[in-house]
């Protein structure tokens, strides 16, 4: 008996695509634009071989409620921007932190980073000049002690709510470190 389990984290309105191979057998599963109901463990069973040995694999999607990208940078690297967040198929949104203290701050920059897929963050920003000035929809940066997979994770009052008195000057930027490890 063979079995093969993998985990995803995909945000809604991503693309979901597994391909579990052993021997001559391909189980394949593919989800063009994933919703929130297509979150759960995916099975195909397979018999094969002159002696039947049964094949099994599993994939575990995990539905994100929201986008999360870096955006505005110049410089033209991926691994660094402002944060920005987007409901469902919403409107994108930037990330602001009302605390300025530099740990909590990179706490949740390292967890920024790994949803991304980057290595920690080496450094966050609140500067409006560094990743450009935002005027659309703020969500407040959650609390994080770092070790947390995703954002959704961490503490929070509704990751996808209002921040109420975040200014262009308290936007999240970060810069992480450019290797990617997914």
């Amino acid at each position: 008996i063979w079995e093969r389990k993998d985990r995803h984290v995909i945000p809604v309105g991503g693309r979901f695509s597994s391909t579990l191979a052993r021997f001559v057998t391909v189980h394949k599963l593919t989800i063009s634009r994933v919703t929130m109901s297509d979150e759960g463990v995916y099975m195909c069973v397979a018999l094969v071989g002159l002696r039947g040995q049964v094949e099994s694999a599993s994939a575990s999607i995990r539905v994100l409620p929201y986008g999360l990208r870096l955006s505005g940078n110049a410089n033209a690297t991926i691994y660094e921007g402002r944060v920005e967040l987007r409901p469902g198929y919403g409107v994108w949104g930037t990330m602001c932190s009302l605390i300025q203290e530099t740990n909590y701050l990179l706490r949740s920059a390292d967890v920024v980073c790994r949803e991304l897929g980057y290595g920690l963050a080496l450094r966050t920003t609140h500067d409006p000049n560094t990743y450009g000035i935002w005027e659309g929809s703020m969500y407040l940066l959650p609390e994080c002690d770092g070790n947390e997979q995703v954002l959704d994770d961490c503490n929070h009052e509704g990751l996808l709510s209002p921040a109420i008195g975040c200014t262009a000057n308290q936007t999240f930027g970060v810069i992480c470190e450019g290797k990617f490890i997914r």
